[in-house]
C-alpha cells in the first residue's frame, strides 16, 4: 500500500498553481467588482484542483502503460514506474479526482 507522502508527490503539488492561477485572477476581479459569490469561488478552486490532480494521476497512469515512462527516465519518480503504486489504483484515483 502506497504511504501518503507517495501519493501526495503522485499530485505533483508544482502544477497545482498553473490550475489555480485562472481562477484567483477570476476571484480578484470578481472581488474588485463587487460580484464575489465566495461559495462559487471556492467550488471553483477546488474543482481546479481536483480537475488537476486528475489529469496527473491519469498521465502516470497512461505514460505507464503505454510504455512511455521507463527506467530511462529522468525527472521526478512517478510512484506507478516506481511500484509504490499499482497501476489500477492510479486509475481508480484520476476516476475518483474527476467524480467528485
Amino acid at each position: 500500500m502506497a504511504s501518503f507522502q507517495t501519493w501526495l508527490s503522485a499530485t505533483r503539488p508544482k502544477t497545482l498553481f498553473a490550475a489555480l492561477s485562472p481562477v484567483v485572477i477570476g476571484v480578484a476581479i470578481a472581488s474588485g467588482m463587487d460580484v464575489l459569490h465566495p461559495v462559487s469561488a471556492f467550488l471553483a478552486l477546488l474543482s481546479a484542483i481536483l480537475i488537476q490532480v486528475g489529469t496527473n494521476f491519469f498521465n502516470d497512469y497512461a505514460d505507464f502503460t503505454s510504455g512511455t515512462d521507463s527506467d530511462e527516465r529522468k525527472g521526478l519518480v512517478r510512484g506507478v514506474l516506481a511500484g509504490d503504486i499499482s497501476p489500477d489504483s492510479m486509475k481508480r484515483a484520476a476516476i475518483f479526482s474527476f467524480v467528485l
